[in-house]
């Protein structure tokens, strides 16, 4: 036997018998992944509908955007978990050290929480004020920091037009805990049909 042909030889009998099993076995666990977050999204759903209904005074706009907003933080966290696991599954499944895996999660985790301490308070914030729906665009508002109309909200911050046309930007860290007065903005009905 030639060399070349001993090491395809060896090439197709290590690809056949090492790495397609875990290729496969990695790809399904892929699509287990996959599936579960599917599955999630939708309990998310139903678990929030109650909550996702509650806006019922405020236009149609403003009622998707809300219903986007509640759904994407605790359906992008369910992605993160499902989808972390299955890369550790995948890492272990071709021979990466389980002690290695865990003290690189912890490190990533924890320099994610570090780094974004200040921005996960303004989302946690910010997420109770969307759930609790306390403004809107277009509401007028009285806070210790400016009076005037919410011209925009993120999961972050408030955008509010002040009466001198200056824009202030509010994180929700700040407005949460502040008191604030609100004049909701009447929700316009469209009638159509004849």
């Amino acid at each position: 036997m030639m060399p070349f042909e001993g090491w395809v030889n060896n090439a197709v009998g290590l690809l056949r018998w090492t790495l397609l099993p875990r290729l496969g076995q990695s790809l399904v666990i892929w699509f287990v992944a996959w599936l579960v977050v599917r599955l999630s999204d939708h309990c998310w759903q139903v678990w929030l509908r109650p909550t996702l209904v509650g806006a019922k005074d405020r236009d149609v706009a403003h009622a998707l955007w809300r219903r986007r907003q509640i759904l994407a933080l605790p359906s992008s966290v369910t992605r993160w978990v499902v989808w972390g696991l299955a890369v550790w599954l995948t890492a272990e499944l071709f021979g990466v050290p389980r002690e290695a895996l865990f003290w690189g999660f912890a490190t990533a985790t924890l320099l994610v929480f570090w780094s974004g301490r200040y921005v996960l308070v303004d989302l946690a914030a910010g997420y109770t004020l969307l759930l609790d729906d306390v403004v809107a665009m277009g509401d007028q508002i009285s806070t210790p920091f400016g009076e005037g109309a919410v011209e925009g909200i993120t999961l972050f911050h408030v955008h509010l037009h002040l009466d001198d046309e200056t824009v202030l930007v509010i994180p929700h860290r700040l407005l949460r805990g502040a008191p604030m007065k609100v004049r909701r903005a009447v929700a316009q009905t469209v009638r159509r049909g004849g």
